[in-house]
């Protein structure tokens, strides 16, 4: 037979109704909540807390280890009632936003009909961020910006060309829609300058995540249409040729030891070697997009939009699955023994989401992430039944 632990989630909407905006775990312990499914008549016994690294033991005194193993008693365990905490969440996002030279001198399709190209990137980065923070202007999503070189550079000098500024030009915070439309040079302009200092703005923004509410998901969006240069050390003449190889290091610490997840979303991104700076975007911007914990799997880790209609669509897939992210103490690391159910359907897991009903890890550990059909179904239904299934006995 096989055991499982069992638990509801509650969502409450707080603005679109197409999305679970708020998410309220609620404990099935047996006493307070509903009973779970083990079968046991004793609502206390067997009751143990998944992924605990406290030594806290079962009410027979077996000890529950945080790698779900069996005590050497030969107790099963992992599973059982969860207590989990009654909390709702709001995605704390933090845009990181590309505003180097070549975002104007480059123009690109940005209709989708393969015309000649007709606009800037920065114009369609523009009015796609635009048309973002206006959609999650409801308090679904707590939003801040930081447009890297810095938005006061005046020309390409290599001086000052991979200034970064020392905090976000808009902080995250809920109501932010008209600070960040605010904060963007206007579509049109031609006045954008400077290199491409992306680790310095990543290490920027992240700064400013740390001092948030780490109970509350947490996540930096990088949009990019190249690969960094500006890295420290390197000589004048170097400034934008050589490749800053820190970024992926850096972004792989911001999420093994913060828990902050980094989206990638390339604008136009070629796989071929190119002289500013001397890389592979395609190459360097997968590399940092597995490095943030959440790529996509398949031959494309990042979002790599191609006009801006794709722009659009991959910011405004990040925005809405951040929303349906789930934290579920003590989550077994093998998604075969995660079952998650809405009604009668049980959920399939999906690593890159390519399955809109599915399911997927997040970037922070003990979260689950909703793919955006189930996102939607969840937030229609209002609730999902959840079971981990127990590690057999050795």
């Amino acid at each position: 037979m096989t055991t499982h632990a069992n638990f509801t989630i509650a969502a409450r909407a707080t603005g679109s109704a197409a999305i679970a905006l708020g998410l309220l775990l609620t404990a099935c312990d047996g006493g307070a909540g509903q009973r779970g499914d083990h079968g046991d008549d004793d609502p206390g016994a067997g009751i143990v807390t998944l992924g605990a690294d406290d030594g806290s033991s079962s009410d027979d005194g077996s000890s529950s280890g945080d790698d779900g193993s069996s005590s050497d008693d030969g107790a099963v365990l992992g599973c059982g009632e969860i207590e989990v905490a009654v909390a709702p969440s709001t995605p704390q996002v933090m845009l990181v936003l590309d505003k180097s030279h070549s975002m104007v001198t480059n123009r690109w399709d940005h209709d989708g009909d393969a015309a000649t190209p007709s606009v800037t990137r920065w114009h369609s980065l523009h009015d796609v961020v635009a048309d973002v923070v206006t959609d999650f202007a409801d308090g679904s999503l707590d939003l801040g910006a930081l447009l890297f070189p810095s938005v006061a550079l005046v020309d390409n000098d290599v001086a000052t060309a991979c200034t970064v500024p020392a905090a976000p030009d808009v902080a995250v915070a809920a109501d932010n829609a008209d600070a960040i439309l605010a904060a963007l040079p206007d579509a049109d302009s031609t006045a954008i300058w400077g290199g491409t200092p992306t680790a310095a703005a990543i290490a920027t923004a992240a700064a400013q995540l740390r001092q948030l509410d780490a109970a509350m998901p947490r996540a930096l969006v990088l949009v990019t249409d190249g690969a960094a240069n500006c890295m420290d050390g390197v000589s004048e003449a170097e400034t934008f040729t050589h490749y800053d190889d820190t970024l992926a290091p850096l972004v792989r610490s911001i999420h093994d030891e913060d828990g902050i997840p980094t989206y990638v979303v390339g604008i136009d991104i070629v796989d071929q070697t190119v002289d500013v700076p001397v890389a592979n975007p395609f190459e360097r911007l997968s590399e940092v997009a597995i490095a943030g914990g959440v790529a996509r799997d398949g031959a494309e880790p990042f979002f790599n939009a191609r006009d801006e209609n794709e722009l659009g669509d991959a910011l405004s897939a990040i925005a809405s699955s951040l929303q349906c992210e789930l934290a579920l103490e003590g989550l077994p690391a093998d998604p075969a023994r995660v079952h998650l159910r809405l009604g009668d359907t049980e959920l399939s897991h999906s690593a890159d989401c390519s399955d809109a009903g599915g399911w997927r890890y997040a970037g922070t550990d003990g979260a689950v992430q909703l793919c955006a059909a189930s996102c939607d179904d969840f937030a229609a239904a209002g609730t999902m039944h959840a079971a981990f299934d127990c590690v057999p006995e050795k």
